[in-house]
């Protein structure tokens, strides 16, 4: 996963159970953090810091190099 990467992502709503919430979709915008597993993504304007587990990669941001 790289930064500008279009990806959807669940939150986990009960810890316990296991209970997952709907697909949210959002962009990375920070470098995946592999020693923690964690994706920090803007969706709708906020930045969340999701498991790495949770996120799917939607669409490939374009490289400019």
């Amino acid at each position: 996963m790289r930064i500008g990467d279009m990806v959807r992502f669940r939150d986990i709503l009960n810890h316990r159970t296991e209970e997952l919430s709907e697909w949210k979709h959002g962009v990375i915008v920070a470098e995946y953090d592999k020693l923690m597993k964690i994706v920090t993504i803007l969706h709708e304007g906020e930045l969340r810091r999701v498991r790495a587990s949770q996120v799917q990669i939607h669409q490939r941001g374009h490289n400019d190099r």
